[in-house]
């Protein structure tokens, strides 16, 4: 657990599932990504497949006052109806990385190109690493509970899925 708590916690809000997980899905307020119209969060290539540095789940860095004031909640002085979730970098697969792109913005990205439903998978699969850190009111939750993995059961499993080929530096188009 001390490497879990060394890496930095990344903040999203997201609609809250009955068993106090993310709900995941294919909108910016839950755990998932869009991936048509202008307000697109990943380039999803012709054959189906996404790349690092094209995109992905938006987080903030560092704390939940981070968050834009339109997902932040009213409890933290935004406008936000959502609880915030947290969860640490060190938490997610070998097939996914956490990409700083203009502080405190980051983006949850595929580490290799894969299928988009492979990248989706292992996304959803991080939804027991979540913890919910602030709900709509005024209440602060601590502790993290552990869901079973969902997808991939080990890294040369995620690795398989997505492929091995690790594109590093190239940012598409988004």
């Amino acid at each position: 657990m001390e490497a879990v708590a060394a890496a930095p916690p990344n903040f999203r809000a997201m609609k809250e599932d009955r068993d106090a997980y993310p709900i995941t899905g294919s909108s910016s307020r839950t755990l998932g990504v869009r991936i048509d119209g202008p307000s697109r969060d990943i380039l999803v290539a012709m054959d189906g497949t996404v790349s690092p540095r094209t995109g992905g789940m938006s987080v903030a860095l560092d704390t939940a006052q981070n968050l834009p004031k339109h997902r932040l909640p009213k409890s933290l002085g935004g406008e936000g109806r959502d609880p915030v979730f947290k969860m640490w970098s060190a938490a997610l697969p070998a097939s996914l990385f956490v990409s700083p792109d203009r502080y405190p913005h980051a983006l949850v990205e595929p580490a290799v190109v894969c299928l988009f439903e492979h990248y989706e998978k292992n996304r959803w699969g991080t939804r027991g690493s979540w913890s919910n850190a602030y709900d709509g009111g005024s209440q602060h939750h601590e502790g993290i509970r552990a869901l079973p993995p969902v997808g991939a059961s080990s890294l040369a499993d995620s690795l398989a899925e997505c492929g091995r080929r690790v594109v590093r530096g190239r940012r598409g188009p988004r």
